[in-house]
């Protein structure tokens, strides 16, 4: 059985492996698509994501860092980091939304919460992050309490109702542990993206709380199988 230590340094390995992919992928649409781009700001944008997450997992591993089984002392290690960055890199947007993700993760609600009423829309929308931000967000407002300020605030930044809106939702509902819920809404973004590896790997993760293994392992399958086709052109 995997340790939460396990859980998260699997959750941790696998941002390196999308962010990375995502990185190249960009540049090369940049140069071979879009010439012009290497001289505007969307490569700058692209850049300085890369640098602000860089810089900022270098300085926990220069700190030593490591999750333990003890999520709630590993969080409060990762925050005192973080606002130890933060006073050298105040601008470092990565930075600040991991703190605000530190406090909801210690249940410091109202200060995670101000964290992302100022910072959020600070984001640009082609951020890779944005998505988790957005997420995290609404879960905060969910198990603070908010519900239905969360689904407000998914509606304003999801306007197209697309499957990212729908497996917002579903993570929603699984903070809540409103499991069949969550259910549905991960199925509705896979009818909007029948590809959408992230929709069928968190349905897993809920059928696997629930004990419905069956399930839990065709859409691991699924998932894999979707991974595997996206990754054919680096192989």
């Amino acid at each position: 059985m995997e340790t939460m230590f396990d859980i998260l340094n699997n959750i941790s390995n696998v941002i390196w492996v999308l962010f990375a992919v995502f990185i190249v992928l960009s540049l090369i649409y940049s140069v071979c698509k879009k010439p012009e781009l290497c001289k505007n700001s969307e490569i700058d944008a692209v850049s300085t994501v890369h640098n602000d997450f860089s810089e900022y997992n270098k300085f926990l591993n220069e700190n030593n860092f490591q999750y333990s089984d003890d999520v709630q002392a590993s969080c409060s290690k990762k925050l005192e980091l973080c606002n130890a960055f933060l006073e050298r890199n105040p601008d470092n947007k990565h930075a600040i939304m991991e703190k605000a993700f530190l406090y909801y993760k210690l249940g410091k609600y109202n200060e995670a919460i101000s964290i992302y009423e100022t910072e959020l829309d600070k984001i640009d929308n082609d951020n890779i992050f944005k998505d988790t931000y957005i997420t995290c967000y609404a879960c905060c407002l969910a198990e603070s309490g908010n519900k239905n300020a969360a689904f407000d605030m998914l509606e304003r930044f999801y306007k197209d109702k697309s499957a990212k809106y729908y497996l917002s939702i579903a993570s929603v509902y699984e903070a809540l542990k409103e499991y069949g819920k969550a259910i549905d809404n991960c199925s509705t973004a896979i009818k909007y993206n029948p590809d959408d590896e992230s929709a069928f790997r968190k349905r897993a993760k809920i059928y696997k709380i629930l004990n419905k293994n069956y399930d839990y392992n065709e859409d691991i399958k699924k998932a894999d199988e979707i991974r595997e086709k996206r990754m054919m052109p680096f192989k």
